[in-house]
C-alpha cells in the first residue's frame, strides 16, 4: 500500500470502530456506514487494495460482477422483502 487507505486499515482490523461483516471471495461487506439520507447504506470492497477506478481493469470484470453479486445477495437476506437499487 503506498498511501493511507481507510479501507485497507479497516480491513486489516486496525480501525475496530468499523463492523466488518462478511470476507467472502476475496470481498468485505461494511454495514452502518454514514447512510447519506438513505434508509440503509452499506459499502462493498476488494480486500485487495485498489487505488481508484481508473486503475480498474478488463481483467477486473469478474471482480466487479462478485461485488454487486454478493452485496445483492446480502441485501436480500438482510431484507428480504425489499427492493433495491
Amino acid at each position: 500500500m503506498d498511501s493511507y487507505c481507510e479501507f485497507c486499515e479497516i480491513i486489516s482490523k486496525k480501525d475496530s470502530n468499523n463492523l466488518v461483516l462478511s470476507f467472502k471471495e476475496k470481498i468485505v461487506i461494511f454495514d452502518s456506514i454514514d447512510k447519506c439520507g438513505s434508509k440503509q447504506h452499506i459499502l462493498i470492497s476488494p480486500v485487495a487494495h485498489i487505488p481508484n477506478t481508473d486503475s480498474l481493469e478488463s481483467k477486473d470484470i469478474q471482480l466487479l460482477k462478485n461485488l454487486q453479486l454478493h452485496g445483492e445477495l446480502y441485501l436480500k437476506e438482510k431484507w428480504p422483502n425489499e427492493k433495491y437499487r
